[in-house]
């Protein structure tokens, strides 16, 4: 017999997002989205970090935003673009954090600002024909249940398509 001491919070993509270029010096590009199911409890995510990987010597610097929205379209975080290789950004809810229902799930989507992409580099860091893949790591999350225990993550690996401005 097993006893369930704490929740569980289970991630997986629910988008269908390919290889693409992205249109530089926009907002709101949604970049990719996050299927998140509460188990046993509900589940409140308070932090959730995105790893990013550099392609063809882009990476973070061609972001000038970063932004999590909730199942309803309503921004609940931002994370802070504050270097030009960053290796991961930060979503931090901890003030406020996501709450999923128990046995729900919920779709959470990750949107970013692109930088102004010139030849010249005067506008901004962003590079054309430069570019980022993200990835979203279940060990990379803080969540907890409504008993306050922190949460078990079922271990998953998200990854996200390059993306090129």
């Amino acid at each position: 017999m097993t006893i369930q001491t704490a929740g569980t919070v289970t991630i997986s993509r629910s988008d269908s997002n390919n290889n693409s270029l992205l249109a530089s010096n926009k907002t709101g590009v949604v970049v990719g989205k996050i299927k998140a199911q509460a188990l046993y409890e509900a589940i409140n995510i308070e932090k959730l970090y995105v790893d990013f990987t550099a392609y063809q010597g882009g990476g973070t610097d061609e972001l000038t935003g970063f932004y999590l929205y909730n199942h309803e379209g309503k921004q609940i975080a931002e994370a802070s673009v504050t270097s030009s290789n960053a290796s991961a950004l930060l979503f931090n809810m901890e003030s406020a954090p996501y709450n999923i229902p128990v046995n729900t799930t919920k779709e959470l989507t990750i949107k970013a600002d692109t930088g102004n992409a010139d030849m010249s580099g005067a506008a901004t860091n962003a590079g054309p024909a430069q570019g980022f893949y993200m990835t979203v790591k279940s060990a990379s999350m803080t969540a907890k249940g409504a008993s306050g225990q922190t949460a078990t993550a079922t271990s998953a690996i998200l990854i996200y398509p390059n993306y090129l401005l």
